[in-house]
């Protein structure tokens, strides 16, 4: 077990490795120091770290300039005929800058020089013969793209006669910006729609009710933005590199929130002032921001223009933007594309420097586009890939751009370099005078999708990782950058990966709590058309991610099928659920109809038919009222077809029990029980499975369901981290279980299924989990729930048996 493990640390961190054998390292030298160093002697990122043999410790210089060199001194002579050298950059791209030459002296006159001819993290220097020597110095001449930091991993030198020392096989690493191109497409819009639903969204708005009611919605959203001229809104441009902030600390005359981002409460009329729940406005004279925030008495700081700032970032990203697109490609009148053109200009113009995201956002380093930290950088880029691809064959974005004229709209405005006067392109090209056109693809698009892009390699299958891809697919999608597409289905955590991972055969997700499975579900729909339409030598028809089973499955009326007479259960990490709620048939679900809506769209042959019977079945059979009520009518406008006449009403066997009966989960490990109807309706659910990502302590929790409401009270949370999520509401205690000893669940996660049945008057199941309190040297954990009844006469029978322990508490 150990070897293994050894051997997957050294792949994990790029540490070189000998394929059989030792080759001898020569011991560490006895004095060591460096250009620069970002820690002090016997810090973090010290320069020691750079010669402790320890895969988790590297070396970080201060700053990023070139040269940087680590010298060695050993009291007495060593020899050597190897030197491995591995780097830092693939772990963290965004902050360490890949090498491209270095060189090696030693005292005795060698001087050995290396290039990578590609980014790498592991260099294995052959010397001439072997040499002795007493010190050594490496200096760093060049990288591929300058970061932050310089940093070093390990350092060692080699006796290697058998030259069995060799590099691992590196793990995937990101392109420099400088190796991408852009090869264009050869028409827009290509990413989430084409000039074919073009075509279909204006004639379904001229064909259907709700589509001419979406269409004039469009339209009055656009009024508000289509009002004043440039100068007017550019008042309200932050400068680049402006603080932008959540306003987590509230307000420091009452502790009231102010909002966050779109949801500030600000106003046009007001600039720079943002209004409390109380209705504080600051900042006053009292309370003075100067752009950087304002610090309380108590040290805490309270960033009221970083709120300002992020309120009309936000406001311009989310409202302006889109509905000014959407009107363009609704209506075809350029009036509407040449004001999203500005605005999107006027974004691109302070993109690139406002690389902190929210200042009060918990981070160390700070990072992330405007307002948003870290993989929140994607959920604003693909709203600006979308509406810049409506309106990307509009001449009006060969208009000049506003980048090169900021200096000149404020005399204490950015430097030449950050208007983009003289700047260079991703394909080198020095340009001084921008259209549109390009600043937007190149210091909004190019540069967020690179940073999404560079996240990516931090191997994850979390809904965070799903972000980063996204964005730099569509960006790639939009600007045909091959290396962008290609990442999102090829790379270690691809599409299909998290798929495969994360995706059950029952079409559940792997996160314990519902919540956060219908956030994946949203993210993965994201990549479906940007991979449907992408076109290429290597994927010419594109890909098409509902071809596969699990994909489709995992979009198969998912709320319906784990309803509980009325409720979606709020296991794991969920709000509370204080409501009295009855189901109403025929069944219904706006999310699980929309969620049919894009397999009819995009799913083929004998899958198509199935997608249609579950729009019928939602309908039944009246589309235009089931479409008249959705709240996703701009989605439909563009995509929505007609549903076969012929298409029937009645569900597939497996989804009508899964719908209307009980059924189990089997690798999620949950069971549903269900009876009754209306007022009438009863539910029982026993989750036996693990509890994974945004779940508590409480395997065999049950949640019963009974005149309305939720009977057994589950206190969910609010907002993660705080102190009710994280102690009394995640504990066993606060659940319906069994509590051992007056402790929470502790030992290993997730049980087996004992018993289920379904037969007439009794709906059963029985599962154990022993090993959730085998610290308690519990040898016995076992419940058993049952409907017992019909309708209006019918009862919960809970039996929970426990062998092992001191003290039950049920």
């Amino acid at each position: 077990m150990r070897s293994g493990l050894c051997c997957l640390l050294a792949v994990l961190t790029g540490a070189a490795a000998a394929i059989a054998g030792e080759p001898e390292r020569t011991p560490p030298p006895t004095h060591i120091e460096a250009t620069s160093q970002a820690s002090p002697p016997g810090g973090k990122y010290a320069v020691e770290s750079a010669v402790d043999e320890e895969g988790g410790t590297h070396w970080a210089s201060a700053n990023k300039a070139l040269p940087q060199s680590l010298r060695m001194t050993w009291d007495e002579p060593v020899s050597a005929d190897a030197v491995s050298v591995t780097t830092v950059a693939s772990a963290m791209p965004a902050l360490y800058a890949s090498w491209r030459r270095f060189e090696l002296r030693l005292d005795n006159g060698a001087v050995i020089e290396h290039t990578f001819t590609e980014p790498a993290d592991v260099a294995i220097v052959r010397l001439e013969g072997v040499q002795t020597f007493r010190q050594a110095e490496l200096i760093v001449h060049e990288v591929f793209e300058p970061r932050t930091y310089i940093g070093l991993r390990d350092l060692g030198f080699y006796r290697d006669p058998d030259r069995l020392l060799a590099p691992v096989r590196q793990l995937a690493r990101p392109l420099p910006r400088t190796a991408l191109t852009a090869s264009g497409r050869p028409e827009h819009p290509c990413v989430y729609l084409t000039p074919k639903h073009i075509a279909l969204g204006r004639r379904n708005a001229e064909s259907t009710t709700w589509g001419a009611e979406e269409r004039a919605r469009i339209l009055k959203e656009c009024e508000f933005w289509m009002q004043h001229d440039e100068g007017h809104w550019l008042d309200f441009l932050p400068e680049p590199g402006a603080c932008y902030a959540y306003g987590f600390t509230g307000c420091p005359i009452c502790g009231a929130s102010f909002g966050s981002w779109g949801g500030a409460r600000c106003t046009w009329d007001k600039p720079g002032q943002v209004v409390c729940g109380s209705g504080h406005s600051l900042p006053d004279e009292a309370h003075p921001d100067d752009g950087i925030g304002y610090k309380a008495e108590d040290g805490r700081f309270h960033y009221f223009k970083g709120i300002w700032n992020s309120w009309v970032t936000e406001q311009w990203t989310q409202k302006a933007i889109p509905a000014l697109s959407y009107a363009y490609a609704i209506t075809g009148d350029e009036r509407y594309a040449e004001r999203a053109a500005f605005f999107l200009d006027a974004l691109a113009s302070i993109y690139a420097e406002s690389t902190a995201g929210s200042w009060d956002y918990p981070s160390s380093p700070p990072s992330g586009r405007f307002a948003r930290p870290w993989y929140q950088v994607a959920r604003t880029l693909v709203v600006f890939v979308e509406a810049y691809d409506l309106i990307y064959s509009s001449a009006v974005l060969d208009r000049p751009s506003l980048r090169p004229g900021l200096a000149a709209r404020r005399p204490e405005g950015p430097t030449a370099q950050q208007r983009g006067v003289g700047r260079e392109d991703a394909l080198g090209l020095t340009r001084p005078d921008l259209t549109r056109r390009q600043n937007i693809d190149e210091n909004l698009m190019i540069d967020g999708a690179q940073y999404c892009y560079e996240q990516t390699f931090h191997i994850a299958l979390h809904n965070g990782h799903a972000d980063y891809m996204r964005g730099a697919l569509a960006v790639g999608a939009l600007l045909g950058i091959e290396a962008y597409v290609n990442n999102a289905i090829e790379s270690p955590c691809s599409i299909w990966v998290m798929l495969a991972n994360n995706a059950d055969r029952d079409g559940r997700y792997f996160e314990t709590a519902l919540g956060y499975a219908l956030h994946a579900r949203s993210l993965y729909l994201t990549f479906v058309e940007p991979l449907l339409h992408w076109r290429s030598a290597k994927y010419p028809e594109g890909v098409n991610l509902f071809d596969d089973a699990r994909m489709r499955s995992f979009y198969a009326l998912p709320a319906l099928t784990i309803d509980c007479a009325g409720h979606a259960p709020n296991f794991g990490d969920a709000g509370p659920d204080n409501t009295a709620r009855y189901p109403t048939g025929p069944e219904s679900s706006s999310l699980d109809a929309l969620y049919a809506e894009w397999l009819f769209a995009y799913s083929r042959g004998e899958h198509r038919d199935t997608a249609a019977r579950l729009l019928a079945f939602l309908s039944q059979g009246d589309s235009a009222r089931l479409r008249q009520g959705s709240q996703s009518q701009r989605w439909l406008l563009f995509r929505a077809e007609d549903i076969p006449a012929e298409a029937s009403r009645e569900l597939p066997p497996d989804l009508a029990t899964q719908v209307g009966g009980s059924w189990v989960m089997g690798q999620k490990g949950m069971a549903i029980l269900r009876n009754g109807q209306d007022a009438d309706a009863q539910a029982a659910l026993l989750r036996y499975g693990p509890s994974l990502n945004h779940g508590d302590y409480d395997d065999l929790g049950l949640i019963y369901y009974a005149k309305g409401w939720q009977m057994t009270y589950e206190i969910g949370y609010g907002l993660g981290s705080t102190h009710c999520q994280v102690g009394w509401g995640s504990q066993t205690v606060s659940h319906c279980l069994v509590t051992v000893d007056e402790k929470s669940q502790g030992g290993a996660s997730g049980g087996s299924l004992n018993l289920f049945a379904e037969l007439p008057s009794l709906r059963l199941v029985e599962a154990e989990s022993p090993l959730s309190y085998s610290r308690q040297g519990v040898s016995q954990y076992r419940r058993t729930v049952a409907l017992v009844g019909n309708g209006a006469d019918q009862v919960l029978v809970d039996l929970f048996r426990v062998r092992g322990g001191q003290q039950h508490d049920y």
